[in-house]
């Protein structure tokens, strides 16, 4: 078991009692009415823990192995992922570099495969410290900025890192000015020139204009793998959307839920959540968790309808209810569809004034 998996167990007084890692956070004592026990808990996070190779996860799989296997032949691949928020994009990432965890040698610690979360407001700065971190410096936060970059740059070497993954790239364009952080950018070229790392970049659509506004890392790019959500006016993407389902039963297998994979039922799914495996996961957490409260396996399609409805954010502005006994699925079905297609769309934001000229590059849009 991993030392960072909580175990749950009983104590003498039968209390139930969730414990960490020693030397880590404290036990946690459960007021005894909760009826809380360890099979519980694991069902209760048995959604996020489930990983699926779909069609589109196994696009971008191809894509990764074959930049990786470039760079342990020692050539230098730098790559973009992108897809609309809620396609998968950080699990596929995390799927990957599952494959290489870090390891220890006589020479200290090894990692193959860095993943990167960019920051929300990424600086020079703040992005070496995040880099820092993920690389297992025990002070990102201290030193200049040339300090961190030495630092960043001698334990990507030392550590034999063959590939840097930064994800949600997006953050690199400045939301108030829909500008690009060129400093930013720039210091990821940086590291990208004094290294000769492979690097990997994934994020929303926009993240594209990231590597647009700067010349000189454009050139390094090959092109963009695209994770596009489930359509189910394509037939191949619709039977693609299905083995999604199945395959989301068949882990959900000790609950007994309506057929996902009917028509009719995997329809009502599809209009529910745009064909976005993010939201496909949030509604069945809900059912879940739903489902342990009431001390049930058995769900019905009213437990459905009540799960989309306190799973999704705004579920109240996204239509009827796909889950509801009175949603005609073969009505309108065509609006219907195409309404589900906008279910999540990126909303234009409104552009501010400042115009921060020497750290920012404008970019045509």
């Amino acid at each position: 078991m991993s030392k960072t998996k909580k175990v749950a167990h009983l104590n003498a007084s039968r209390k139930f009692v969730v414990s960490s890692k020693p030397d880590s956070k404290p036990p946690v004592v459960l007021p005894k009415d909760w009826l809380v026990h360890s099979v519980d808990l694991h069902l209760r996070g048995l959604i996020d823990s489930i990983r699926i190779n779909t069609a589109y996860c196994q696009l971008g799989m191809a894509a990764l192995r074959q930049w990786f296997l470039a760079a342990l032949s020692g050539a230098r691949v730098t790559g973009l992922i992108i897809g609309v928020s809620g396609t998968g994009k950080t699990k596929l990432l995390e799927m990957f570099a599952a494959l290489f965890p870090p390891y220890r040698d006589e020479n200290g610690l090894k990692h193959r495969v860095v993943i990167v979360n960019v920051p929300s407001e990424p600086t020079p700065i703040s992005l070496l410290e995040a880099m820092l971190l993920a690389l297992g410096d025990p002070r990102p936060a201290s030193g200049t900025r040339s300090a961190k970059t030495r630092r960043v740059i001698n334990a990507i070497v030392a550590q034999g890192v063959l590939m840097l993954i930064l994800d949600d790239l997006q953050r690199f364009v400045d939301r108030n000015s829909d500008l690009v952080l060129y400093s930013a950018s720039e210091c990821l070229k940086e590291i990208l020139s004094n290294t000769g790392i492979s690097i990997v970049c994934a994020g929303l659509p926009e993240a594209r204009l990231v590597v647009d506004a700067n010349e000189q890392l454009k050139r390094h790019f090959t092109s963009p793998v695209n994770i596009p959500r489930f359509n189910w006016s394509d037939e191949e993407s619709r039977t693609a959307f299905v083995a999604l389902l199945r395959a989301f039963q068949k882990r959900l297998s000790m609950f007994e839920i309506p057929k996902l994979t009917g028509s009719e039922m995997a329809l009502r799914v599809y209009l529910g959540t745009g064909g976005l495996i993010d939201f496909i996961a949030k509604i069945l957490k809900q059912i879940v968790w739903d489902a342990m409260d009431r001390g049930s396996r058995k769900v019905t399609l009213k437990d459905m309808e009540t799960a989309w409805s306190r799973a999704l954010w705004d579920a109240e502005k996204l239509g009827e209810n796909p889950f509801s006994e009175n949603f005609e699925v073969r009505k309108d079905t065509e609006q219907k569809i195409e309404a589900a297609k906008k279910i999540n769309q990126r909303v234009e934001r409104p552009i501010g004034k400042r115009h921060r000229k020497s750290a920012l590059k404008l970019i045509g849009l």
